[in-house]
C-alpha cells in the first residue's frame, strides 16, 4: 500500500482514504456546506434561526442588534444608536452599552420592560425548562436488492430538540433522508414517504394553561419531514416530546436493465420499511 500524502488525503470530514464516505460523514458534510456562510452557527439546531444569522451569528431586529452565542449560553444586544461598537459585539467583548442575557431569558420582554438584565424588571419570574435533544445520526444503514445495477444504501437522520436562544425558542422534530449506490461515494438526499407519530405537550413560562396532543403527520415524495410544535420569543416552563418515525426504502425496479438499452432513468419501488423511536425529551413534565 502506498503512503498517503496531503495531495491524496480526502478533504471530506470523516472520509477514509479508500474513497468511502459514511452516512454520518455525509450528513456532517452537508450540514457544514449548508452553513458555510455561517461557520460559527453549527451549534444551532433549528435552521430557521440559523439562516437569519450572519457569519458572526449576528442579526438585527428593529432597533437592536443581537449576537447569539449558544456555546456560552449568551445573547448580547446593542442598540443601533451605538452601532460604532459593533466590532466589540462581533468579537464577543463587553461594554456598558452592550446588554448581556442568558439564552433562557426572554430578551425582547426584558428590553421592553426596563433595564436589561435587571431581575426586578423581569416580565416573568418563573424559571424555564432546560434544553434537550435526542438524535440518531445513523439509523441503521440499510442495503437493498443488489440487482441489477448496484446495492442501494439508505440512511435517515432523525432528531427532536428544544432549543433556547433568547430571542427565539423552538420545539421541533425532524427526519432527513439520504441514499447512495454501492458504486458511488457520496450520499445524496432521496425522496421517500415519511410518517411521524408524535406526542407533545408544553406550557410557556407564566402561561395559564398547558397543551398536550398526539397525532400523525406525513410527507409524500419528499427528502425530509420537519414539524415545529412550538416557536416564539417566550421560553417554555415545561415540555415533553416523543417522536416515532416510519419511512419507505426504495430500490431498483428488477425489470430495469443497466446496460442503457432502455434509454431511461432507473425506476424505484418500495422494497422495505424503516422505523425509529427517539428517546422522549422532557423537562418539568
Amino acid at each position: 500500500m502506498r503512503n498517503s500524502s496531503p495531495e491524496n488525503t480526502p478533504s471530506l470530514p470523516g472520509t477514509i482514504q479508500l474513497g468511502y464516505e459514511s452516512c454520518l460523514s455525509a450528513f456532517n458534510r452537508q450540514k457544514e456546506e449548508a452553513m458555510a456562510s455561517r461557520p460559527d452557527s453549527l451549534e444551532i439546531e433549528d435552521q430557521k434561526l440559523a439562516v437569519v444569522l450572519n457569519p458572526k451569528r449576528i442579526v438585527q431586529v428593529g432597533c437592536w442588534i443581537f449576537k447569539i452565542d449558544m456555546l456560552r449560553d449568551r445573547v448580547a444586544a446593542l442598540n443601533v444608536a451605538d452601532v460604532k461598537l459593533l466590532p466589540l459585539l462581533e468579537n464577543g467583548e463587553t461594554h456598558e452599552k452592550i446588554k448581556e442575557f442568558a439564552t433562557e431569558d426572554e430578551v425582547f420582554s426584558l428590553l421592553a420592560s426596563g433595564e436589561p438584565g435587571s431581575y426586578a424588571q423581569k416580565a416573568c419570574f418563573e424559571g424555564g425548562a432546560r434544553g434537550d435533544k435526542d438524535e440518531d445520526e445513523n439509523s441503521g444503514t440499510i442495503s437493498v436488492n443488489p440487482a441489477p445495477c448496484a446495492t442501494l444504501r439508505f440512511c435517515p437522520k432523525i432528531k427532536h430538540v428544544y432549543q433556547k436562544a433568547g430571542i427565539y425558542f423552538s420545539l421541533l422534530s425532524q427526519l432527513k433522508y439520504m441514499s447512495t449506490a454501492s458504486n458511488r461515494i457520496l450520499w445524496q438526499p432521496r425522496q421517500t414517504n415519511i410518517i411521524l407519530t408524535y406526542g407533545v405537550g408544553y406550557r410557556p413560562k407564566c402561561g395559564s394553561t398547558y397543551l398536550y396532543t398526539t397525532g400523525t403527520t406525513s410527507e409524500t415524495t419528499k427528502t425530509s419531514l420537519e414539524r415545529r410544535f412550538y416557536e416564539g420569543s417566550t421560553g417554555l416552563q415545561k415540555y415533553v416530546l416523543s417522536s416515532n418515525y416510519e419511512w419507505e426504502n426504495k430500490g431498483w425496479d428488477p425489470t430495469f436493465v443497466c446496460d442503457g438499452s432502455m434509454g431511461s432513468e432507473p425506476r424505484f419501488i418500495t422494497v422495505s420499511r424503516g422505523q425509529k423511536r427517539l428517546r422522549t425529551i422532557q423537562d418539568n413534565w
